[in-house]
């Protein structure tokens, strides 16, 4: 069987939402392999299969996008000097991640977050580029041209862009991501997270970053351009400094520690006005939610930083909040049906330990029964 006839044959199952993933990872295979003048992207063939496919299966608002899409394809073909063949296999798999029901909306969020297993830059014009594992792969703008590179786990900026624009990056469950800025600075992502960045800093006063779930900060220094950190209406600024940074949506408050440095936390607009506006020194933590407000504690800081080290730690947390991150860092699907456990409360050092390993150790604990079958845990 032909590369191309293989090729129709998967584009069929995604637009119908029946494909496995093992297929998803002959279609990227394929996809790169595809020349530009494929009678995939010269043919009809797109247009034909998108037309058969009942509503049932494809609603029309779908259809919709996926025109959009094969519009944008098109126009990459008759411009492949300035756009090679893995930028058009970006678009094209932006067409099929954006249209075939593997992103999802988090109510009271503004990410919108995949649900696969892949790392996925979303660009400023809606594209989705999705960005595959151990793969080093040029990072490209808007226009084509290439602004950084991806290597391994980690995705670097190396050219600024003229005017200022934002990405979103998303992190998948079981995976983290080290994330190098133009203007410098570092900042390592870990699972399941999403955060939203300018690709340059030159045209504004401000580096503003929003992001939801957890990142550790290396800030970059410059006096002129304050660095703030934005989820929900709390923010962190700061000048150059270290600090972990825990928005998670199941947590009750956003947990700022700071390790080196000084920041300013507020709420909303009220930078730096008076009270409205406290400062955080290194070994505190500062916890933010909307009922209790700002409290600072002082903390030992290697508890809540170990994650970059691939170590579990957990201080004052419930078992909910652990199999919450239990999910996120081991890619697995944790159903709780003893609603009596769900509300423990905590403090372990877990490690290295492997999930098995953790699930026996609280069921010491608290005696439960439980089954793991491939990458599902059911408690009881």
């Amino acid at each position: 069987m032909s590369s191309q006839h293989r090729f129709k044959i998967l584009f069929r199952k995604y637009i119908r939402d029946e494909y496995s993933p093992s297929e998803l990872d002959e279609f990227f295979e394929l996809l790169e392999k595809l020349p530009v003048n494929s009678s995939v992207f010269k043919d009809d063939f797109i247009e034909s299969e998108i037309d058969k496919t009942s509503t049932e299966k494809l609603s029309l608002q779908r259809k919709k996008k996926i025109f959009e899409k094969v519009d944008l394809i098109k126009d990459s073909k008759s411009r492949k000097r300035k756009f090679p063949i893995y930028k058009v296999a970006a678009i094209f798999i932006g067409l099929i991640i954006g249209v075939g029901g593997l992103w999802i909306y988090q109510k009271n969020s503004r990410f919108l977050k995949p649900e696969g297993n892949y790392v996925v830059i979303q660009k400023a014009n809606g594209e989705r580029e999705v960005l595959r594992d151990n793969k080093n792969v040029p990072i490209l703008s808007e226009s084509g041209d290439t602004i950084g590179e991806k290597n391994g786990n980690r995705i670097t900026y190396t050219k600024e862009n003229e005017r200022l624009v934002y990405n979103t990056l998303y992190v998948p469950n079981g995976k983290k991501i080290e994330l190098s800025l133009a203007d410098g600075s570092q900042i390592h992502l870990n699972s399941g997270s999403s955060i939203r960045y300018p690709l340059s800093f030159k045209s504004s006063d401000k580096r503003m970053i929003e992001i939801e779930g957890e990142a550790y900060f290396e800030v970059a220094k410059d006096s002129l351009r304050p660095f703030i950190v934005n989820s929900s209406d709390f923010n962190v600024q700061v000048l150059g400094t270290s600090f972990n940074f825990n928005a998670y949506t199941e947590n009750k408050s956003i947990e700022v520690v700071l390790v080196e440095g000084l920041v300013a936390m507020y709420e909303g607009e009220n930078q730096f006005k008076g009270d409205a506006t406290q400062l955080l020194r290194p070994g505190y933590k500062g916890s933010y939610s909307k009922n209790r407000g700002l409290i600072k504690s002082s903390v030992d800081t290697d508890l809540y930083t170990s994650w970059r080290n691939g170590e579990l730690i957990y201080r004052n947390r419930t078992l909910e909040q652990i199999f919450k991150s239990l999910e996120r860092n081991f890619d697995v699907k944790i159903e709780n049906r003893n609603d009596k456990l769900s509300q423990e409360v905590i403090n372990a050092n877990f490690g290295s330990e492997s999930i098995s390993n953790i699930i026996e150790y609280l069921n010491n604990m608290y005696e439960f029964k439980y089954t793991i079958k491939d990458d599902v845990i059911i408690i009881e």
